[in-house]
């Protein structure tokens, strides 16, 4: 299969660089200022895992031209819009997509642009990101890819072809039965995360030396899972334990990716998380205050950030 990664940070880098030592076909789509470094230090991995370090073959949107079997999308979802357009001359009739984004409405987005059979349900569950000399750090041992398509699709030569290559790869894939419960679980997971962790602008170790830290983060959780709820996805007691057991840890240095990109002035992807939350919270009248005054402090935030800009 010719596979074409869109973007080259954590989760791309990670999962491209373990597809590659399996002897997959991998080109990255990255910006300019990436292909220039890529050509110079190739993709380096640093992983409990194994280490990698890897010559890599490198498009930008101005050389994208043959089309590809498969394409994997990790951009920001604030990016999906102009990655749409990137990727068209990528496309043929035959290709499959596999978002692996935060959030879910890049789905219908997806789905819009090109078919609903081409667009795979996907996400991943790794702690992964670029570190200060540029390497992909992978910050635990956890590595794992989780995909499903429609029916036909999945009968699909070209999909199970797919599924036979991540499998020869060095992270586990799974194909889950029931991907939209679980796309909903890790939904109100990220949400949680970023919404506690970004109001009180600290990691969860900070939140939880708080007096009442614990009752903060577990009143946010339950805002989340209320939502769920209502949409037709109640959060089930394993996925309930493991946001708790990973959110309620004393000492912890978790932090929400969308926190991390507020310390650092970056943009970050309040509407398709938080804000496609309320959306659903006032749909269904669902009461959320500690997710709206997160959802007001990230506004002012990227209202800081547009100022500083002119």
């Amino acid at each position: 299969m010719k596979i074409l990664i869109v973007g080259c940070g954590g989760i791309g880098g990670y999962f491209g660089a373990r597809l590659i030592e399996a002897g997959a076909d991998i080109t990255f789509l990255v910006r300019h200022a990436r292909q220039q470094m890529l050509a110079q230090t190739g993709l380096n991995l640093i992983s409990c895992r194994g280490n990698s370090r890897l010559t890599v073959k490198t498009v930008t949107n101005n050389t994208l031209s043959s089309h590809y079997d498969l394409i994997v999308l990790t951009c920001k979802s604030y990016d999906l819009a102009a990655c749409i357009e990137d990727i068209r001359p990528a496309v043929s009739d035959t290709t499959l997509i596999l978002p692996l984004l935060n959030g879910l409405n890049h789905y219908a987005q997806l789905q819009q642009a090109f078919s609903t059979e081409q667009v795979l349900f996907g996400y991943c569950n790794i702690s992964v990101g670029l570190n200060a000399s540029n390497q992909i750090e992978h910050f635990n041992a956890i590595h794992e890819l989780s995909c499903a398509a429609d029916a036909a699709t999945a009968q699909s030569s070209q999909y199970q072809s797919m599924l036979t290559l991540f499998k020869q790869a060095n992270f586990n894939t799974r194909t889950p039965a029931n991907i939209h419960q679980e796309l909903w679980e890790k939904f109100v997971f990220i949400n949680t995360l970023a919404a506690t962790t970004t109001l009180m602008n600290a990691n969860i170790g900070t939140i939880m030396a708080c007096d009442y830290g614990q009752r903060y983060i577990e009143s946010t959780l339950l805002e989340c899972q209320a939502v769920a709820e209502q949409v037709g996805y109640p959060v089930r007691a394993r996925a309930d334990k493991m946001a708790r057991d990973a959110m309620l840890v004393a000492n912890s240095t978790f932090s929400a990716s969308m926190h991390k990109d507020m310390q650092a002035g970056r943009p970050v992807e309040l509407e398709n998380l938080l804000g496609n939350l309320l959306e659903h919270a006032h749909d269904k009248n669902v009461p959320t205050p500690l997710l709206e005054a997160a959802f007001n402090h990230l506004q002012i935030y990227q209202a800081q950030q547009l100022n500083r800009e002119l």
